[in-house]
């Protein structure tokens, strides 16, 4: 590009980026589904509980893929301290609302 600003070539990812960034995009989430029908499902707080809470580790991951593995957005561009951001504002707001609707919904059954 010719205004200088940073780019990366897919080549220049580590296979350690390629990894957490499939986590934080894919598996993590995931989890994090699942775990919530577990809540949805039991009567009690407790490990479905840990398990979802330890799920938001999505944050951290994302976090090192930008930080330290020139994390990449998922248009393929340079992600920036603001799309980290917006990711964990995202997620936190997101993740909080569904726990408390697993837990509504465990209370219903």
């Amino acid at each position: 590009m010719l205004d200088g600003s940073k780019t990366q070539e897919p080549t220049d990812q580590p296979a350690l980026g390629y990894v957490v960034r499939m986590f934080w995009m894919a598996f993590g989430n995931v989890a994090l589904i699942f775990a919530g029908l577990s809540i949805a499902t039991s009567e009690r707080i407790g490990v479905p509980d840990l398990v979802y809470a330890v799920t938001l580790a999505l944050l951290f991951a994302r976090w090192i893929d930008i930080a330290k593995l020139n994390g990449m957005t998922i248009y393929a561009l340079p992600a920036t301290p603001a799309h980290l951001r917006k990711y964990t504002f995202a997620l936190t707001g997101i993740s909080l609302i569904g726990w408390v609707i697993a837990h509504y919904a465990s209370m219903q059954s």
